[in-house]
């Protein structure tokens, strides 16, 4: 993998939002719901509820107690 090096100006010479460099996005909730898991795996359930529960909450659905 490597760094995103362009030194072209934004937006492009064209004045085009598009580009043909791929980027990376990476959601703050799939961040959480990765380590929600990562915890539950290694066997600490409180703080894999406090991960997924912190997700559950931005999107207005209810939190859980239990996993």
């Amino acid at each position: 993998m490597e760094v995103f090096d362009s030194t072209a100006p934004w937006p492009s010479n064209n004045q085009s939002y598009s580009g043909t460099r791929d980027i990376f996005l990476f959601r703050l909730a799939e961040t959480y719901l990765i380590a929600s898991e990562a915890y539950l795996q290694a066997g600490d359930k409180s703080k894999a509820a406090e991960r997924l529960n912190a997700v559950r909450k931005r999107a207005a659905i209810p939190v859980t107690k239990k996993i």
